[in-house]
């Protein structure tokens, strides 16, 4: 006869192979969830992490792992009322706390996840971050202590079930409905990303499934700040944050992790959590995890490696633009994901509003609303003033002009330079005005007109030229691979860095801070700290030379061009790559970032101008082709506008949409 298995999930199904005798190890892999299954004749004794970490109305599952096999715990400011789950941190109680008689959940942490003062001062570490979290759709920490050597966390009591358990008892969800609870999850991820925190163990049996104060459905997440807490001790020293052990395998976690983290762990960022939140998705879409059956071993090899059934084939009903959401959070590459849980809302949001439909693309338009003509050459820099009534040109033919930035008419003109002028900049205060031509900076009041300095000590061509915030100092990059700091007030120079293998290209400060971000022709783009005089980092994407930087406003991102046609976008904090930009067709010749940050501006010898989106490096829209190279822009203060040097002798004024 056929044999009734179940899995520690509770999944049943006959084995129909009947002269098939039962493996050595007496176990099956469940054809839903994968985990290993075994005859109803002989139950397994092990314990597992089926029973949600946090708060659900049922009783605790019998047959658990020999170190759960304990009498509840004394607290002196608790009344422990009933057992109500357990896992790999420990087991959790429904509690009422004595002083006000409020009902909590009080998670007792296995003592062997802290064994040392080190792993104890992380728990307290990790407890008093995640206290700081606060939001509707994050199960709240209330507090953590300890009584002897038991350790415990006081948490916001949920009534409810997991999303596990919804999804194994109904069935797949709704559409409606599993796109509001994704959409409610990245909510909380949001604000915990907002505070600096990662999960790192995203999957369905870390939400609960609760009700609102109207009535309605909503998704808390559990563990936040909490699962890090994995690593504090544990059997073997490998044991990863993600691992959820039983007897030494990985219990559930492997259907849910991303790649990244088999390889680094520690390294992994929010990015990580979205590519679970993605397997979450596919689960609750569907009803099963995306790799079901195999081997453990298999199944992290498939992460890393496969994707998963297509959603289509199990599922008819999935709307295609619901199916794509679910790829993009499953890329493999952390880059191709959306950047931040935030981006993951909007897009749900707007689906949500187009009835599961992808909303209709806006037609985006660069549009050229003036042309600036007195230039007799080709035009190399351009920049707007800080109050972006002015905007200043120069190039080949030696001329530095200043025009109306409303009408497009010239409303000064510098002294003639003895060469081509590559570089010009304003000072944040709007008095002061630089201008590099050959080997020799030029100062000026543009209160006066007049040249007030000149600056010397470049042994090669200056190229490129960036005020501090305060004006008080000018950094200049050079073909002499140098980058040099001058005194605006006495002239003198008084750093200088010589890391470069090549000539400089661009220059940018970061904000407020005293760190300058410079490009050059060795291929790499690099951060320096002004204050210590030393490289600080080094982003080196070997794609040719880097032609353009910009620093996005609250620097975090550093974009660069290259001479590949790419522009990459950069994590300040990690050094990491984190996203391309992927249209023109021949180099980048100068890139800028919206002031709001959420838009690249890019220029290039394709003659055109390109719009990207920041969030996830789509290209919006790009300009009709200009009848020559594009060699420099600069967008206003205001982000309305971007004025741009052509090779044509002329400077454009493109409208921004």
């Amino acid at each position: 006869m056929p044999r009734l298995l179940f899995c520690p999930r509770g999944h049943r199904w006959h084995d129909t192979a009947e002269d098939t005798p039962m493996p050595s190890d007496d176990s099956l892999s469940c054809p839903i969830c994968g985990m290993s299954g075994s005859s109803a004749e002989d139950p397994p004794t092990s314990g597992t992490d089926a029973a949600p970490t946090v708060v659900q109305s049922t009783p605790a599952i019998a047959g658990t792992h020999s170190v759960f096999n304990q009498a509840p715990p004394v607290l002196p400011e608790f009344d422990i009322l009933e057992e109500i789950g357990r896992g790999g941190m420990g087991i959790v109680y429904r509690a009422r706390r004595l002083e006000d008689g409020q009902i909590v959940a009080v998670k007792v942490i296995r003592k062997d996840r802290l064994q040392h003062e080190e792993a104890v001062r992380r728990f307290r570490r990790e407890a008093q971050a995640a206290s700081r979290l606060s939001h509707p759709n994050i199960v709240s920490v209330l507090d953590s202590d300890h009584s002897g050597d038991t350790h415990f966390l006081v948490m916001e009591f949920v009534p409810g079930v997991t999303l596990e358990k919804l999804v194994d008892t109904n069935g797949p969800l709704s559409i409606p409905e599993a796109c509001e609870f994704m959409r409610q999850a990245a909510l909380g991820l949001q604000h915990a990303h907002e505070q600096a925190l990662v999960h790192r163990d995203i999957k369905p049996s870390n939400f609960m499934v609760t009700t609102g104060p109207t009535g309605e459905r909503v998704i808390k997440l559990l563990d936040m700040g909490v699962a890090r807490m994995l690593t504090l001790g544990g059997a073997t020293p490998g044991e990863s944050l993600s691992t959820l052990t039983q007897g030494g395998s990985v219990i559930g976690t492997a259907d849910y992790i991303a790649p990244e983290q088999l390889e680094n762990p520690h390294g992994a960022d929010i990015r990580a959590d979205l590519y679970s939140l993605g397997c979450t998705f596919y689960f609750v879409l569907t009803g099963r995890v995306p790799f079901p059956g195999g081997s453990l071993i298999s199944k992290l090899d498939k992460q890393r490696w496969q994707n998963p059934t297509a959603i289509e084939s199990l599922r008819g009903d999935v709307p295609p633009a619901v199916i794509r959401v679910v790829a993009k959070l499953m890329e493999k590459k952390p880059a191709n994901r959306f950047d931040t849980p935030g981006r993951l809302v909007e897009v749900l949001t707007a689906l949500v509003k187009h009835e599961y439909d992808d909303p209709p693309i806006p037609r985006l338009e660069i549009r050229e609303i003036r042309r600036c003509t007195g230039h007799a050459d080709a035009v190399w820099c351009v920049r707007f003033s800080p109050d972006g009534t002015r905007i200043a040109s120069a190039g080949k033919d030696g001329l530095v002009l200043l025009w109306d930035a409303q009408t497009g008419q010239q409303v000064h003109k510098l002294p003639k330079h003895p060469g081509e002028v590559r570089a010009v900049a304003f000072a944040n205060t709007g008095d002061l005005f630089a201008t590099a031509s050959g080997f020799t900076i030029r100062l000026f009041d543009l209160r006066t007109g007049t040249e007030t300095r000149k600056l010397s000590g470049h042994t090669g061509s200056i190229k490129c030229l960036v005020f501090s915030p305060d004006g008080k100092r000018l950094a200049s990059g050079a073909d002499d691979k140098s980058i040099r700091l001058w005194d605006t007030q006495t002239g003198r120079e008084v750093q200088r860095f010589t890391r470069h293998a090549a000539g400089l290209t661009a220059l940018a400060y970061i904000g407020q801070t005293n760190h300058v971000v410079s490009a050059s022709r060795d291929q790499t783009v690099r951060l320096w700290d002004l204050r210590s005089g030393l490289e600080a980092e080094a982003f080196d994407a070997q794609a040719g030379n880097v032609l353009d930087v910009a620093v996005s406003p609250d620097g975090m991102r550093i974009a660069s061009a290259h001479f590949d046609t790419i522009l990459r976008i950069w994590d300040v904090a990690s050094a990491r790559e984190i996203g391309r930009c992927v249209g023109h067709k021949q180099m980048v010749s100068a890139l800028a970032v919206t002031p709001d940050g959420g838009r690249l501006v890019s220029a290039g010898q394709d003659q055109t101008v390109r719009l990207w989106d920041l969030g996830d490096f789509s290209e919006l829209t790009s300009s009709p082709r200009h009848a020559a190279g594009l060699h420099a822009l600069a967008v206003a203060p205001d982000g309305r506008s971007a004025a741009v040097a052509a090779g044509d002798k002329h400077v454009l004024v493109w409208a921004l949409p």
